[in-house]
């Protein structure tokens, strides 16, 4: 893996070194046209001699656009084709493969990363929203008294009603209600005679709470974890596309009959 990197860096700098070097060329050919034009003694439009046009029309120019001695050059964007599918098919496994299969190293890092950062963040929030999950139910089994309440609704008047029934088995709506509605406060034991409130009920609640936002906070990081997935995957497609692609180009020099001179030229070619 080292020696993978050195390659990429060292790539990455001849790369720009190449870059660099074709503009200082394409500069002075610049320079080198301005300098011409600027350089003419009379009208660059006027005709020359027939004679010299004759011996201009005897001589056999080459059909290319550019002499032998221009100079080819393909930037980082082109080389070899890399599929498309692929790199999509490996971010959509692990955020960052396909970065890395197409040589984008620190787009890979970036993703890996993200995806590692989230995945510790998620198992840490379901954790804790677990642990405190079994705290407030083993506090509920250990405070509530399910016959305080029943016996407290049995003493109720004549034709009293309620909108909850309580679930006969200790699940999770059992240990929501007995904290949410009011109709439950008389199994808490510290309230006395009709309940109002309880200190009791309030920490249970609040406990509960703790639980839920840490399960919440779980939920948004497994949902980030589908949008990097996805993210990377889109990113890898439109990479490996741009890689896919070809410009080439070429800098040399033509005659211009015109003005009878040798002009520096510079050739683009793309091809999708």
């Amino acid at each position: 893996m080292e020696i993978f990197s050195d390659n990429i860096i060292r790539l990455r700098f001849l790369r720009v070194l190449n870059m660099i070097k074709l503009s200082v060329k394409i500069l002075l050919m610049l320079l080198f046209t301005v300098t011409c034009l600027f350089a003419q003694s009379g009208s660059p439009l006027e005709r020359p001699s027939e004679d010299y046009l004759k011996a201009l029309a005897e001589k056999k120019w080459d059909d290319s656009p550019t002499t032998d001695f221009g100079y080819d050059f393909q930037p980082s964007g082109s080389g070899k084709n890399k599929s498309i599918l692929k790199a999509v098919a490996l971010s959509a496994l692990l955020p960052g493969a396909g970065q890395l299969y197409l040589g984008h190293k620190y787009k890979a890092l970036g993703f890996i990363s993200a995806e590692i950062l989230m995945i510790i963040g998620w198992n840490s929030y379901n954790n804790e929203g677990e642990k405190i999950e079994n705290e407030f139910r083993e506090y509920a089994d250990t405070h509530w008294n399910e016959a305080a309440y029943r016996e407290w609704k049995d003493n109720l008047p004549p034709g009293s009603t309620f909108s909850h029934t309580l679930p006969g088995a200790k699940n999770q709506q059992y240990y929501e209600m007995i904290g949410k509605y009011n109709q439950f406060l008389a199994g808490w034991p510290d309230t006395a005679g009709d309940p109002w409130e309880s200190q009791m009920r309030l920490f249970y609640m609040m406990r509960q709470d703790d639980s839920n936002k840490n399960y919440k906070r779980a939920e948004l990081l497994a949902n980030l974890l589908l949008v990097n997935r996805v993210v990377s995957a889109a990113e890898a497609a439109i990479s490996a596309k741009l890689k896919s692609s070809k410009i080439k180009g070429n800098i040399g020099f033509q005659p211009y009959y015109r003005t009878m001179e040798i002009i520096p030229v510079i050739n683009l070619q793309y091809r999708r």
